[in-house]
């Protein structure tokens, strides 16, 4: 991604070259994983208070980490909808 005149992230502005969580420092697979466990509860109870993931819903989630709230918000979104998840680096997805 990165080339003449680019970042790191191929975002060419000079700001934000250095992902602050890089997904490839020590422990970061487990970092992950704790806050999943300690997070995730309250954010899926926010987002049903929302009524923001129903069946036939889009969703997007941008900086999905490790993925666990991506593969909840599918299944409360399908049939029919749509949950779209975005993060600068794959490395952990499915950690």
């Amino acid at each position: 991604m990165s080339g003449p005149g680019r970042g790191r992230w191929g975002l060419g502005d000079g700001v934000g070259e250095e992902y602050v969580m890089d997904h490839h420092q020590p422990g970061e697979r487990q970092r992950l994983a704790l806050m999943s466990r300690l997070l995730d509860p309250m954010h899926r109870r926010r987002i049903e208070d929302l009524g923001a993931a129903s069946a036939g819903a889009r969703t997007l989630e941008v900086g999905f980490g490790n993925g666990s709230m991506s593969a909840w918000l599918a299944g409360q979104v399908a049939p029919g909808g749509q949950a779209l998840a975005v993060d600068l680096d794959l490395a952990l997805a499915g950690a």
